[in-house]
């Protein structure tokens, strides 16, 4: 700690210590040895930390009004490195140069970077370089907001905290190093949009365009009163609800990564007693809830539990070897979206190629690693379909839900269910407007 620190941090002990009484500064200035200027500019910034300090006119007292031990205001590192738990929360991993390009699509969602697997060994002006052959504006935002050279310093401090862990594996097209949070990380999900504002405004001294922009668009996922203000993609709001947020925390306040639980359930047949294993949290845009993918133990089956079902929750004594395992993590990455079925489906469909299909069927793509998208070399006569998906999903209900967003420009090759489903989805809705018109 440096010598203008230590001094702070002295005045506020000392204060602390005769919290309420009438202090002249030459006492101050005497057990402390703080120098008659530098009291005066000690006590502005305690001031500006929040700090209660009443020093009457033409009097030489010092009194601090208030006991509460405040925390420090947020710095520059402090603001850089929360965004980067922030990232890798959401992320789970990520490369150096993913972080980066992430860090910069928060404020401006023009910058997504879907490709970028530098090694750790490519050197600062390297990633500047190809990074901005994406963008030729995007030097002056590096140049004005983001220090590659600190970031990557913050990064290392990160890991020297034990709170990123770092590893050299297959990632993606090839061996990288990626970056992911350890146990020991901070969970990053505020309460209302009131704790965010909060959190902002410590950093108002420092605030600038891009820090503004990321405050509106994290505002509106935590807007209540202006809910229909918030975010949307493809129709799907990105708005978490009170009920939810409180579920989730209630939850995550046990060791559900390190021990087993007990928990009772409301499901479909009522209330049940199951003891678990935690695998994986998530958050379906599509239902607008916070899920658990789970070990039922009691009936030795993977589970799928919404949190706000979840009643009473006891930890038990035994480990719990399913948080994050190889298994669950495959299991995730096959459900599509929220649905789970202990069944996988090998789903084939083919798209017409106009207006924003192309565009919608590419996003699902690149989201599902396992999938194939290609072009009929030869299209079939008399039909219009170009555009191939194929993929391995658990959970064919709600995929069919997605293929009949589409309505006739998607043509179902297999599997049969999966035909069978929007058959009889579309004879029901014929059926009821049939009722309608009658």
């Amino acid at each position: 700690m440096n010598k203008k620190n230590n001094a702070k941090e002295l005045l506020i002990n000392y204060l602390l210590s005769n919290k309420g009484s009438d202090i002249l500064r030459e006492s101050i200035i005497k057990d402390t040895g703080i120098s008659k200027s530098r009291l005066s500019e000690l006590i502005n910034e305690l001031r500006s930390d929040g700090y209660e300090i009443s020093t009457p006119n033409r009097s030489g007292i010092v009194r601090l009004e208030s006991s509460d031990i405040l925390i420090d205001s947020f710095t520059n590192k402090h603001i850089r490195q929360w965004l980067i738990l922030l990232i890798l929360s959401k992320n789970l991993q990520a490369t150096f140069s993913e972080i980066i390009g992430k860090l910069l699509s928060l404020a401006d969602s023009s910058y997504m970077y879907e490709n970028i697997n530098f090694d750790e060994n490519y050197s600062d002006m390297d990633i500047i370089e190809y990074l901005n052959s994406n963008n030729r504006t995007l030097i002056e935002d590096i140049n004005q907001y983001l220090s590659i050279p600190t970031l990557r310093k913050d990064l290392s401090e990160l890991c020297g905290l034990d709170l990123i862990e770092r590893k050299r594996v297959q990632y993606k097209d090839g061996i990288h190093v990626v970056y992911s949070l350890t146990e020991k990380a901070p969970r990053i999900l505020f309460e209302s949009e009131d704790e965010l504002y909060d959190f902002m405004i410590f950093y108002d001294n420092c605030k600038d365009s891009t820090l503004e922009s990321i405050q509106t668009k994290a505002s509106k996922i935590y807007d209540w009163d202006t809910y229909d203000t918030a975010t949307h993609i493809y129709g799907k709001s990105t708005h978490i609800d009170k009920a939810q947020l409180s579920a989730l925390n209630r939850f995550t306040s046990y060791k559900y990564k390190e021990k087993a639980l007990i928990i009772e359930y409301t499901g479909i047949n009522g209330p049940i007693s199951i003891q678990i294993n935690s695998g994986l949290i998530f958050y379906s845009m599509e239902t607008s809830c916070f899920y658990l993918l789970c070990l039922n133990i009691t009936e030795n089956m993977i589970a799928q539990l919404r949190l706000d079902r979840i009643d009473h929750i006891a930890e038990l004594p035994e480990k719990n070897p399913s948080y994050r395992s190889l298994e669950i993590m495959r299991i995730y990455t096959e459900m599509f979206s929220a649905s789970y079925s202990p069944t996988l489906s090998h789903v084939k469909v083919i798209f017409q190629e106009f207006g924003n299909i192309p565009e919608r069927v590419k996003s699902l793509h690149k989201r599902r690693k396992n999938s194939k998208l290609y072009t009929l070399e030869s299209p079939i006569e008399g039909i219009p379909h170009t555009l191939v998906y194929e993929d391995d999903v658990r959970g064919l209900s709600a995929f069919s839900r997605y293929v009949r967003s589409f309505g006739s420009s998607a043509l179902v090759i297999e599997p049969k269910e999966l035909q069978d489903n929007l058959i009889n989805s579309f004879s029901h809705v014929l059926a009821n407007y049939e009722r309608g018109i009658q």
